[in-house]
């Protein structure tokens, strides 16, 4: 299989007809790295971001209530519950 790149040579714009790589095992390997490193990234943002969040928003809400652990705790267990429910919606196995 070729395909046509368009190349700059001695300033005009030539066709070069250029053979198509197949893949290798290597690629198909690089390939399924990326996938688990998404994949991975993926459940801890989805685990962090919410707690983190929360905690964040209840120390703000502690700060201006004047309820100091109160409302961050809560947060943060409302943050794990959110992060706990996103962590079993991504990997649940659809059938």
């Amino acid at each position: 299989m070729k395909r046509t790149v368009l190349q700059l040579r001695r300033g005009t714009i030539c066709e070069v007809k250029q053979q198509v790589p197949k893949k290798t095992d290597n690629d198909k390997d690089r390939a399924l790295l990326n996938k688990a490193l998404s994949n991975g990234l993926q459940l801890g943002t989805s685990i962090s971001l919410p707690i983190v969040a929360g905690v964040l928003f209840g120390r703000y809400l502690d700060t201006q209530f004047s309820t100091s652990p109160k409302l961050t705790l809560s947060f943060l267990f409302l943050g794990v519950l959110v992060g706990g429910y996103s962590i079993i919606r991504l990997t649940r196995i659809e059938e």
